[in-house]
């Protein structure tokens, strides 16, 4: 089937909006929004407000462009707080697995195959880091060591870990072969390993959203974390737990569950000491 659909003006957007019901109170803002917010992309909001299973998209009685721009802003709001919570989350779990296998290895302990399941995944992430260590625009640290230090040619894994996205580090953790090295890290985070697991890639998938400023609010996961009866940490009663695998595992809620376990165990000292500090004042 051919495309042929024509682009539209703001104010044939604005008109095409109205003959299919929504309220636009002021046609001026609208336009103004318009102008700043594509149509397409106000458009992953505009069909939660048109009548179910409409065939001209016809939108409920009492439907107003406000009310979309205000579930447009929450969103945006909801991904920031995600987006940051999200990174605190992958700074931590990259801090310690550097930290325990550079103590109980070496600190170029990742280019060691012999720790990886998969030895042509595992070369796949040592050629990402290649090329870019070997690229003209690279962070202050790699070109100090690159200009200072000839073997090994790679940096340690404190400089080279910290040049990958979350999804790389992700597949690199779930390549690494069990150890006690990598116990001491799902350890660290109250979670058995496959959880780990499970949780380190829907939360790439979520970051991913967020950084790519797609909507977040109402989402079906493409990977839905794997969760668990019970947890050392605070975490989700039994009826909780129910409801979420009886109506739908892959909301965006399931990720925020995790999220929220994993924030109150790595900010677990902070919170602990800001509390007795409030209380000695």
């Amino acid at each position: 089937m051919q495309y042929n659909k024509p682009p539209l003006t703001f104010q044939e957007q604005i008109n095409l909006l109205q003959s299919r019901g929504l309220i636009i109170k002021d046609l001026d803002f609208a336009e103004q929004t318009l102008q700043r917010i594509s149509y397409y992309r106000l458009s992953a909001y505009l069909h939660f407000f048109q009548e179910i299973d409409s065939s001209d998209h016809q939108y409920v009685p009492d439907a107003t462009f406000e009310a979309v721009l205000n579930l447009y802003k929450f969103d945006k709001s909801l991904r920031m707080l995600i987006f940051n919570a999200t990174e605190s989350i992958e700074v931590a779990v990259r801090t310690q697995m550097i930290y325990h296998y550079s103590h109980d290895y070496d600190p170029h302990w990742y280019l060691n195959k012999s720790l990886f399941y998969d030895t042509g995944k595992h070369q796949e992430l040592i050629d990402s880091i290649t090329q870019y260590c070997q690229s003209k625009k690279v962070e202050e640290f790699i070109g100090h060591y690159r200009n200072k230090y000839t073997n090994p040619l790679l940096p340690p894994s404190y400089m080279a870990l910290e040049i990958i996205a979350f999804g790389q580090l992700s597949r690199m953790y779930t390549n690494l072969l069990p150890s006690k090295t990598r116990q001491k890290i799902h350890t660290h985070f109250q979670l058995p390993n496959k959880f780990f697991i499970s949780w380190l890639r829907s939360l790439s998938h979520i970051r991913n959203i967020c950084a790519h400023h797609s909507r977040l609010w109402n989402i079906q996961l493409g990977e839905s974390p794997k969760l668990p009866d019970r947890l050392k940490g605070k975490w989700l009663s039994r009826e909780v737990l129910e409801d979420i695998n009886q109506r739908n595992s892959r909301k965006i809620f399931t990720g925020l569950c995790c999220i929220q376990y994993l924030l109150e165990g790595i900010y677990k000292v902070k919170i602990k000491k800001m509390k007795i500090g409030k209380d000695r004042g």
